[in-house]
């Protein structure tokens, strides 16, 4: 049997079933707390991190200093022994705030990748597609198709009633002298962000994308890539809401 609602519960064990006679006799009755979790996404320049995400309490830490577009180095997570390679994205944190605010159990906010296009264009138009899918399966609900490394996971409510995931959506570089000066790489995603408790979804999807362009330089430090606008089009490095086309 399900039961349907209109409204989460305000603290644990608000809501109440009774079973009674068509007189209005009750033979028996329950306390149940309704669960839903309102997902929201930031990624502005530069922002810092909430300071109530528990990720940034990991020794490895601070992994990322602030949000927003940027290059960041190899790093080694403590869950694995081995360096990451460079990669140039967007980072993302995601809250699911948690109502009841006064829930204590694991809440775990999961991915779908949904479209993925990463592809180089060389400077005679010539272009390696590295990968590219449209309308990808989702993962079998709760699990999502794109997970997140427990290091970048919240997923204790306490104390302020929210849960985290932060995401780096972009380009891994690792050999950048082997193309030519003047190569573009394009990397573009849609995703579904979703809450669960168990094995139960507990939100509405929340769609966002994530663009990135890079170029390999010509001056400066020749061997490597950096972020680049063409005709500074401000969308070649954005994340947001919503969806995004993927192509270049």
């Amino acid at each position: 049997a399900a039961l349907y609602g209109y409204d989460y519960s305000v603290t644990t064990n608000d809501a109440a079933i009774y079973l009674r006679s068509v007189e209005g006799q009750t033979f028996a009755s329950t306390n149940y707390t309704v669960l839903w979790v309102e997902i929201s996404m930031r990624c502005g320049q530069g922002d810092p991190f909430s300071e109530d995400n528990g990720m940034l309490a990991h020794s490895s830490n601070p992994i990322y200093d602030k949000l927003g577009m940027q290059k960041h180095a190899g790093f080694i997570l403590p869950s694995e022994n081995h360096n990451s390679p460079a990669v140039f994205g967007n980072i993302v944190e995601f809250s699911g705030t948690v109502h009841p605010i006064d829930f204590t159990n694991r809440v775990v906010l999961v991915r779908d990748c949904i479209d993925e296009l990463a592809i180089t264009i060389f400077t005679n138009g010539a272009y390696q597609v590295i990968k590219y899918a449209t309308n990808k399966v989702r993962g079998a609900e709760p699990s999502g198709n794109d997970p997140t490394e427990s290091d970048f996971l919240d997923v204790d409510p306490r104390p302020n009633g929210r849960v985290f995931d932060v995401d780096t959506p972009g380009l891994s570089v690792i050999e950048p002298d082997i193309f030519p000066h003047g190569t573009f790489q394009f990397a573009r995603y849609n995703f579904i962000q979703y809450a669960a408790f168990g094995n139960k979804r507990c939100s509405n999807d929340f769609l966002w994308h994530s663009r990135t362009t890079i170029r390999r330089n010509f001056q400066d430090d020749p061997a490597e890539f950096s972020f680049y606008s063409r005709q500074d089009l401000s969308s070649d490095n954005e994340c947001g809401t919503g969806h995004t086309g993927i192509q270049p």
